[in-house]
């Protein structure tokens, strides 16, 4: 678990490196212009603002957010016609439907970022929200991406060298809440 932590510190350095680098032309939908996450005692829970509506149409091509967590995993909401990986989609590769998945990176030389996807959940986790300039993710189980640590990311995709490449755009700092015990969403029928 220790490296996990350790990769998690470097995957974020290296995004933060590559973001110096990354020019400004970007469309604005990837620009995260607030967010906040809660970390309850059994699920937690992101919501992230952009600077313009986010395209539901896959006009906006192969892209998404993230916010990683102390276990060292990534919470990821993505869309990408063309690749069928998530029970969302349902068995449609062209569908551009947006999914979560929890997904474990690695450092890939064909990757001009150096970071692509060593794994990713086909399960979707959690309740998905997305709606105008804002995307949510809740009732995200503690269990499988751990405590979120308030770093988040925006992120194209692309295909190198047999590798899915994480592409930065912005690394940013979220709002953390720690939840109270008696708000924390347990996904009872209640909570739905």
């Amino acid at each position: 678990m220790h490296s996990k932590k350790i990769f998690a510190t470097l995957a974020t350095i290296a995004i933060g490196v590559l973001m110096m680098a990354t020019p400004a032309f970007a469309a604005s939908f990837l620009d995260i212009t607030k967010a906040e996450i809660e970390n309850g005692k059994k699920n937690v829970s992101v919501e992230i603002k952009t600077g313009a509506k986010i395209p539901k149409d896959d006009s906006g091509g192969l892209f998404g957010y993230g916010a990683f967590g102390d276990s060292g995993k990534v919470l990821a909401v993505t869309t990408h016609g063309g690749v069928l990986d998530s029970e969302a989609q349902h068995g449609v590769a062209s569908d551009p439907v947006f999914h979560t998945h929890i997904v474990e990176l690695k450092t890939s030389i064909p990757c001009a970022s150096g970071l692509a996807v060593a794994s990713a959940s086909f399960e979707t986790v959690g309740k998905l929200e997305l709606s105008g300039k804002s995307v949510e993710v809740s009732h995200v189980p503690i269990s499988a991406v751990g405590k979120l640590t308030g770093t988040i990311v925006s992120f194209t995709l692309s295909a190198e060298g047999g590798d899915i490449c994480v592409n930065p755009h912005q690394l940013t700092t979220a709002k953390v809440n720690e939840e109270h015990q008696d708000n924390d969403h347990d996904n009872s029928e209640n909570d739905k």
